[in-house]
């Protein structure tokens, strides 16, 4: 039953968030973590907290929404962008090497991969992720 419960305050939350009622959005999205974490309520929570311009909660729901579903490749990609912002390079690019490692194609991953190769010392990253070396010279 708390499945059930769970999953209605999600869908009503979807209703609240697509018609603009952040505040009403984010109490059924709360309600449904409460009832059962998952790592899809744990997104839409960060997004309605963001637009909220609460950015410090929305960063915790990413973090945890990544922590439930790590093999998620959108969830990875914005919290690999949340690393990012936060100055921690190594662990961002961690995160898309194991995404791209599961999905060698999915461009957004291949993207921000490229841009973060581009902006630091190419040799020194090389040394860090020799899996990437491999996977830039196939491509």
């Amino acid at each position: 039953m708390e499945q059930k419960d769970s999953y209605h305050y999600y869908r009503i939350g979807l209703e609240y968030f697509e018609s603009g009622e952040l505040e009403s959005a984010l109490e059924s999205f709360l309600r449904s973590s409460e009832s059962e974490p998952h790592f899809k309520t744990c997104v839409r929570t960060a997004h309605v907290l963001r637009e909220l311009k609460r950015f410090e909660e929305a960063d915790r729901f990413l973090e945890q929404a990544y922590r439930l579903n790590p093999k998620n490749d959108k969830t990875g990609i914005e919290y690999a962008e949340l690393m990012l912002k936060r100055g921690q390079t190594f662990p961002a690019k961690k995160i898309l090497n194991d995404i791209i490692r599961r999905n060698p194609t999915y461009g957004p991953a291949r993207r921000l991969l490229t841009e973060l190769v581009n902006e630091n010392d190419f040799l020194k990253y090389e040394e860090s992720v020799p899996v990437l070396k491999i996977q830039a010279e196939a491509s």
